[in-house]
């Protein structure tokens, strides 16, 4: 297929690839994070801040806060089979409740403890989280948008938009199995780190 920007094909085909399902969800899903843990930060909400023992390693405890952590990814994830209203709710909560406990620790122990104190752990496990908001958006995106791919036309009806939706699931899979890798990570990053007595 010719680049040509005189091609209206090709034309149609690289906006296509800009505006596709997965470029959209994507965006939405930081947009959407990053709004909630702003106005989170922003809410002066207070939560009780914990010293870590940067000496204090149980790594017994990686798998039961990967597990805890998994479960917020997968109440995200869910909007895979509910068209994404339940990863939009649950970005909302539990991105006001990560902005708060930003502002709680920045507030409790000054920024640059309350940096020592996040990072990096709190990085992979915030990226975990937004990987399966975004999985969880795809599908409804796709449905929405009309088309999956930049070299199929747009479906004419309903029922061919719903083969959209059950045809982009199989797709968030991968994204699932990302946001679980980065939870796994910031798990472990988090017991490395010291864990509170």
């Amino acid at each position: 297929m010719s680049s040509s920007p005189d091609n209206p094909v090709s034309s149609v085909c690289w906006r296509r690839r800009i505006l596709s399902p997965a470029s959209i969800s994507a965006v939405f899903a930081v947009s959407l994070w990053t709004a909630t843990i702003t106005a989170g930060i922003n809410s002066g909400l207070e939560l009780p801040v914990v010293h870590k023992d940067v000496n204090h390693h149980p790594w017994e405890r990686v798998i039961p806060i990967f597990a805890n952590n998994a479960l917020a990814a997968l109440s995200l994830y869910a909007g895979v089979v509910l068209l994404g209203t339940v990863s939009v709710l649950q970005t909302i909560v539990l991105g006001l409740f990560s902005g708060g406990a930003i502002h709680a620790a920045a507030a409790g122990l000054g920024t640059s403890q309350a940096i020592e104190l996040l990072v990096p752990y709190f990085v992979f496990e915030a990226l975990g989280l937004v990987v399966a908001t975004w999985a969880g958006l795809l599908p409804i995106t796709t449905l929405v948008i009309g088309y999956p791919f930049c070299d199929e036309p747009s479906p004419r009806g309903w029922r061919s938009r719903i083969s959209l939706y059950i045809n982009a699931v199989p797709r968030t899979v991968p994204l699932l199995a990302l946001a679980m890798f980065f939870i796994m990570v910031g798990a472990v990053l988090e017991v490395a780190g010291g864990l509170p007595r």
